[in-house]
């Protein structure tokens, strides 16, 4: 018996790498038909490639890294309970190389301070991983969100998880160079490490808004005083911090 795996519709379209375009692999048939995946969730039916897909080709087996730690995984998809950030919501997330399951204290952290802020703004998500900030802000209550990501694989899978979260018309993922304007009342949110987020925000220093809340994680509490020299001299004004165990998250207000 052939095996069959399910592509979000016009996926040969996505602009991203075609080489990982070509070896992109999603789960198999049966999984789809668990999660109901059908033509109205922009799904399509395809025979399974020969070639090996991106998972494979980087080494890394991420079903089974992600059944160690992603919340609610079952039957091969990760099912992240939205209850504890003030939404009756799930977003769920395909196994792959984007950071972002919740199994890590900075994405709950980040999702904890997003929770009363975005709700009908959008939300610009640098290092956008897995997609899972952005496809929370939409659940949250978000009227759009935009990820960015230097990571091809990255940008793939997040684009993988809004179509399984049939999202794809509010959420969309970008390289840095190719984000499009935004509109005006946004939210950004950082969840890296400082050194990260210092080339990071460089590379979008060209955005256009007149003021903006901005959520950083990834900073360990030890690094706290560093930091907000750093953000301080970026122009960023704190509004809140919150830690959970070793690590910090800010919210700030940046303006133009």
């Amino acid at each position: 018996m052939k095996n069959f795996n399910i592509y979000p519709k016009n996926f040969e379209n996505w602009e991203f790498d075609k080489k990982a375009s070509e070896n992109f692999d999603l789960k198999r048939v049966t999984i789809a038909r668990e999660q109901g995946a059908s033509e109205d969730r922009n799904f399509e039916i395809k025979p399974t490639m020969s070639k090996p897909n991106f998972r494979s080709s980087l080494g890394i087996n991420w079903e089974e890294q992600w059944s160690l730690f992603a919340e609610g995984f079952d039957n091969g998809i990760a099912h992240v309970d939205l209850n504890p950030y003030g939404t009756d919501q799930t977003v769920l997330l395909m196994p792959g190389a984007g950071f972002g399951d919740l199994s890590h204290p900075t994405t709950k952290l980040t999702l904890k301070m997003m929770a009363p802020y975005v709700k009908g703004k959008s939300l610009l998500d640098i290092g956008c991983g897995s997609g899972i900030l952005s496809l929370a802000a939409i659940k949250m209550g978000a009227t759009s969100a935009f990820g960015t990501d230097i990571d091809d694989f990255a940008i793939a899978h997040a684009k993988e998880n809004a179509a399984l979260n049939n999202l794809n018309k509010k959420v969309q993922f970008f390289k840095p160079t190719q984000l499009p304007k935004l509109p005006s009342d946004l939210v950004i949110v950082m969840n890296m490490i400082s050194s990260e987020q210092q080339i990071a925000w460089e590379t979008h220093r060209n955005l256009k808004f007149n003021h903006a809340f901005m959520i950083t994680s990834g900073i360990l509490k030890d690094e706290d005083h560093e930091y907000l020299a750093l953000t301080s001299n970026w122009g960023w004004k704190l509004i809140q911090e919150q830690k959970d165990e070793e690590w910090k998250a800010y919210l700030f207000k940046v303006e133009q």
